[in-house]
């Protein structure tokens, strides 16, 4: 069945590829980036791809006013999945407080502020989905990038207690924990490439094969997804043993 589908960060990367995976799927889609010209290409491409509709609404999330002005105008939304998001990787003290705040608005203020708009129409229809594209890294957390973890920390907090409170409401809460992923967002938290190159191609994750299973999870109850499953492994024991995990993280995941 065709679903109204909100995707932010749809310009690029795993945004792009997921709207392209649910056009394939006949979802109708609302697609929201800063970049006008690159989602305008997504829009086109997901057209042919068999999207039933597709409308782009070119925005910065990182402006509050405008936002709310444009979730007013919204028609309804079946399916919101928060992906917009950037990362920056830094040491904590390297980052100033406007790359901080940059950070918290994008991943965590603008997805809280969208989800908060469109819950009152789903919970007044009784049906509807909230997924939340977060990050392993919002379980584990890795040097040099301690604000990036935070907000997707943060994100997952928002989520899981969204879930506990929409219980019974027939609205769903779905979080997409991805480690590395071959993706443009290397550009801004890595532009010198060091990164990418100590992970190697093995350890990055194909952003088609995230978004098929972001996809695949419309319409279902469908609590977390995680990738690569070694992570989530060590995500599920950190906790056990949380010193051998700093160790084990220190020892490694720390290629940044």
């Amino acid at each position: 069945m065709s679903k109204t589908l909100l995707i932010t960060g749809a310009s690029a990367g795993l945004g792009a590829a997921i709207a392209r995976h649910a056009a394939a799927r006949g979802h109708r889609l609302l697609l929201t980036a800063r970049r006008a010209d690159a989602l305008q290409q997504v829009a086109d491409s997901c057209r042919q791809t068999g999207a039933a509709e597709v409308t782009i609404y070119p925005l910065d999330l990182a402006d509050s006013a405008a936002v709310a002005a444009w979730l007013a105008a919204l028609p309804p939304v079946d399916v919101l999945i928060n992906n917009a998001g950037f990362g920056l990787f830094k040491e904590a003290t390297a980052c100033n407080d406007a790359e901080n705040s940059a950070m918290l608005r994008l991943n965590v203020l603008a997805a809280m502020q969208i989800s908060a708009a469109l819950l009152p129409p789903m919970q007044a229809r009784g049906s509807g989905q909230l997924i939340f594209i977060a990050s392993q890294a919002g379980k584990i957390a890795t040097p040099k990038a301690a604000v990036y973890a935070a907000s997707k920390h943060a994100l997952l907090g928002y989520a899981n207690a969204l879930r506990l409170e929409l219980r019974g409401s027939g609205i769903t809460v779905t979080t997409v924990n991805p480690g590395p992923m071959a993706t443009p967002f290397f550009d801004t938290a890595d532009p010198g490439g060091s990164y990418q190159k100590k992970l190697g191609r093995f350890w990055l994750l194909d952003p088609e094969r995230i978004a098929a299973l972001t996809v695949a999870a419309i319409d279902k109850n469908v609590r977390e997804i995680n990738r690569p499953r070694l992570m989530e492994i060590a995500a599920r024991l950190y906790p056990l043993a949380p010193r051998l995990g700093d160790w084990l993280t220190v020892k490694f995941f720390n290629r940044k």
